[in-house]
């Protein structure tokens, strides 16, 4: 299968890129033990029970409060 990409001319002058929130009772057990595997391999939370919040949404907000001036 041939996936065909498209080139866009824009780019844009900044980007981010934040975490987001681990929540493994909402994974499936899968998606839970491969993510348990990458969290044991790089010394994150393995309770399969916790919902982790790593955002810090005033970087967010910073970062939207300067993508958005003219």
């Amino acid at each position: 299968m041939r996936i065909a990409v498209r080139h866009i001319p824009w780019k844009p002058k900044s980007v981010g890129v934040f975490p987001g929130r681990l929540d493994y009772p909402r994974y499936t057990p899968i998606d839970r033990w491969i993510i348990r595997l990458i969290m044991t391999m790089t010394g994150g939370p393995t309770d399969p029970g916790a919902v982790v919040e790593f955002t810090d949404w005033s970087e967010v907000e910073a970062f939207a409060r300067e993508f958005a001036k003219p």
